[in-house]
């Protein structure tokens, strides 16, 4: 009688042992079918999906943050492109770039085949005009027209201001004006250089109070001196600088 209690009390034991096993194993059957089912999605639409990104949402990762980024200029809100109240960001078919050297550096390290860049060495307001046709070619109404012009004729201000006032009532695209950037004035005097910040920042100023509403202005020249920059030669950036600064002005159209 005392055995076959113990041996009844071994069955039930055994019993028990055996369903926590089953349940064990069980679990991490559905887990493995689970990974594999995931596995498999992933493989099709799923990771593809996650994989295939559009040319902005990757710009925007590459865009580096500045903790405590913050326009320098006085009412630049009026036309930042960050203003989501006044305008929603959008995509263009073509995005055409006009200006001076720093354009030709950033030409050559960020192009893509959506871009058009017109520029040359140590041009301004006058190379602005004289490309006037070849500005107009390039535009419809699906071109974003991104200027960057000014660090070489600060003096300019009026005309800039006055053309590209007039530009944007006439042309059938959407105006950015890209706001000088600064220069390393102590490197700079080693290269012959004698372009001020002070001066530039009197520029920016006058700009951002002058044009047109409808103009978008982007303040990369804050950005660069949130996140810091390099250059060559005091003027001209390194490339990683320019990758910053395509990345950042297409981050904000």
């Amino acid at each position: 009688m005392l055995v076959s209690k113990r041996k009844d009390n071994m069955k039930m034991m055994n019993n028990k042992k055996n369903n926590r096993t089953s349940i064990v194993l069980g679990t991490i059957m559905i887990a493995i079918i689970a990974a594999i089912i995931i596995c498999v999605e992933g493989a099709g639409f799923g990771l593809e999906s996650k994989m295939i990104k559009s040319l902005a949402d990757n710009i925007h990762e590459n865009v580096p943050e500045a903790q405590t980024y913050k326009s320098k200029y006085r009412k630049a809100n009026r036309h930042d492109s960050e203003n989501e109240t006044t305008r929603t960001k959008r995509e263009y078919g073509k995005y055409l770039f006009v200006g001076d050297s720093r354009y030709k550096g950033m030409e050559k390290a960020n192009a893509t085949d959506e871009d058009v860049f017109i520029c040359e060495v140590g041009e301004g307001y006058d190379y602005l005009i004289n490309q006037m046709n070849n500005i107009k070619y390039e535009i419809d109404d699906n071109t974003a027209l991104i200027i960057g012009l000014g660090v070489n004729d600060l003096v300019n201000i009026d005309k800039y201001v006055d053309k590209i006032n007039e530009m944007s009532q006439t042309f059938d695209c959407q105006i950015y004006y890209m706001l000088v950037n600064p220069v390393d004035e102590e490197q700079e005097t080693y290269s012959g250089y004698h372009i001020k910040n002070d001066d530039i920042d009197y520029f920016n100023q006058e700009i951002i109070d002058r044009l047109d509403e409808n103009v978008i202005v982007i303040d990369t020249n804050s950005y660069l001196n949130a996140i810091g920059f390099e250059t060559q030669d005091g003027l001209h950036y390194t490339e990683e600088t320019y990758e910053n600064i395509y990345n950042y002005i297409k981050s904000q159209l």
